[in-house]
């Protein structure tokens, strides 16, 4: 394998706030920054350990939003998208590979909300118990209530990150179909001001908008809106889902770049693996076809061990770090290879 030319991480812009007195990078272990050192030199080196450096878990597909941006929506709209809990015992199996195997992060979440499990607080207890660095989970902070915002804080939680969308009522509310825009402000304000007065510091907090064409002005706005209380403001650039049957055409449709970036290597195959609430398993947090575009395996038949280091995941990893990622027809129809500068 050749050096990497350009290599891009999949996470757009952040704004770190400079307004928060405290900061919660001062109070994470050594152990942490030393995963995060994995994290960065990894897919620069074409490193690739026993197993990956993060899981993402997919303990839900139940949502309780209907997002139009979100390729979940699309799949529900054409009766593509099955509805399931992950069983407890089979998150336990994940967790328990994941300790064993030396994996230091761990995302509870992918096209599904984790709050609407049941079993999210345990969740988050036992892989902090099995010694997870970093334990991290996505809402739309709809369920965020002030009970359990407190449990979740005591079970370990690292790090939670809000999709909120636009700094505008009505907007926000044409997104995020079924929130209500003044109590999910205050549920992200409240858990903010909970973790500072039962000191939990080092609990990363971080809001998200999907930056769209029409929208661009909003991004100061959202900043000014957010910055004061949390301690990352980001942007996710918007791509465009097409109907989920039509496999004649690309599966993004996405605006910046004319063409792609040269020699794009994506680091998402040598950092982190996928493992939907079903058992299969996909390399990219952008594979929402669950798998059928790339397949890997099933967790629910082989151990995390056998799928990371297959055929299909070095192949993967060599035509990345070759600057080919277009051989592989996943990585030919993803957006972030064109993605804006800005």
């Amino acid at each position: 394998m050749k050096e990497t030319n350009t290599l891009v991480d999949h996470t757009t812009n952040y704004v770190k706030s400079h307004k928060r007195e405290v900061k919660w990078q001062n109070y994470r272990s050594v152990t942490y920054w030393e995963y995060r050192k994995k994290w960065e030199q990894y897919p620069k080196r074409h490193y690739v350990d026993q197993l990956p450096i993060h899981l993402d878990i997919e303990t839900t597909t139940y949502c309780n939003l209907k997002c139009p941006m979100c390729p979940r929506t699309v799949q529900v709209d054409h009766n593509q998208f099955e509805r399931e809990y992950m069983p407890f015992e089979f998150f336990k199996n994940l967790i328990d590979q994941a300790a064993g195997g030396g994996i230091c992060s761990v995302k509870l979440n992918y096209l599904g909300e984790p709050l609407v499990h049941k079993d999210v607080v345990e969740h988050i207890r036992y892989a902090k118990e099995k010694g997870m660095i970093d334990v991290i989970i996505n809402t739309n902070a709809v369920l965020l209530t002030e009970s359990m915002s407190k449990a979740i804080l005591e079970a370990g939680i690292d790090g939670i990150f809000f999709s909120f969308d636009s700094p505008y009522k009505e907007a926000y509310e044409n997104v995020r179909i079924g929130a209500n825009y003044e109590r999910v402000i205050n549920n992200i304000k409240d858990f903010v001001g909970l973790r500072d007065e039962m000191g939990f510091h080092h609990v990363q907090s971080r809001v998200s908008m999907v930056k769209m064409k029409d929208n661009l002005r909003a991004c100061e706005d959202f900043v000014a809106m957010w910055e004061p209380y949390v301690d990352m403001v980001g942007f996710i650039t918007y791509y465009e889902h097409l109907e989920a049957e039509d496999e004649s055409n690309s599966a993004f449709q996405y605006w910046g770049r004319d063409k792609p970036i040269e020699n794009f290597c994506c680091p998402q195959p040598f950092q982190r693996m996928f493992v939907m609430v079903d058992g299969t398993v996909t390399a990219c947090c952008v594979d929402s076809s669950r798998g059928k575009l790339y397949p890997l395996g099933n967790a629910k038949t082989q151990s995390l061990k056998e799928i990371w280091n297959s055929e299909a995941y070095r192949r993967l990893r060599q035509v990345h770090a070759e600057g080919n990622y277009c051989d592989i027809d996943m990585c030919s129809r993803c957006p972030f290879p064109y993605l804006p500068d800005h």
